[in-house]
């Protein structure tokens, strides 16, 4: 099982943007998702079964003004998560997203605003602070037999914010 949970997410207005910040952000991202599954993915091909979960961010389904970059990665992570889908699956691989809301990590209690974080929290029908143990029913959902047949697939978890 691969799990592809890159995160990096400086804000910073498009005005501001150079070539290189877009560069930097997409390379980890994104870049580094395709990177990963070109490593592992012959070995779950040797095997014939694979699981492959790579992390969005629910940003890509409304935009955030001041990460153009980030939410163009994780949108591109989903595009090239249901494209890879599509290629490995007669491998017996799975490949779908996860799209958490904003996540209280120590890196976004030390980067965002408390009132960004405070303004997310409002938006969610569960209204409180998504943790990373919130995600790992998912995962483990994702890893289990009883998702051998759902690939391609974007599970929103983010506590009731985007309702899709």
């Amino acid at each position: 099982m691969l799990i592809n949970c890159a995160g990096f997410f400086p804000t910073q207005s498009f005005d501001e943007m150079t070539l290189a910040d877009w560069n930097k952000v997409i390379g980890i991202n994104l870049s580094g998702v395709f990177l990963m599954v070109k490593a592992m993915l012959p070995l779950m091909k040797g095997r014939g079964w694979g699981r492959i979960v790579n992390i969005g961010s629910g940003s890509m389904f409304e935009g955030v003004a001041e990460q153009a970059h980030y939410v163009a990665a994780k949108t591109g992570v989903l595009g090239f998560s249901r494209s890879l889908a599509r290629v490995v699956g007669k491998e017996g691989i799975t490949v779908n997203v996860i799209a958490p809301g904003l996540t209280l990590t120590p890196a976004v209690a030390k980067s965002m605003p408390p009132a960004m974080v405070e303004a997310q929290v409002k938006a969610r029908a569960i209204q409180r602070d998504e943790k990373g143990e919130d995600l790992v029913g998912t995962v483990f959902f994702l890893a289990s037999p009883d998702a051998d047949f759902m690939s391609g697939q974007t599970l929103n978890v983010d506590g009731g914010k985007h309702m899709l």
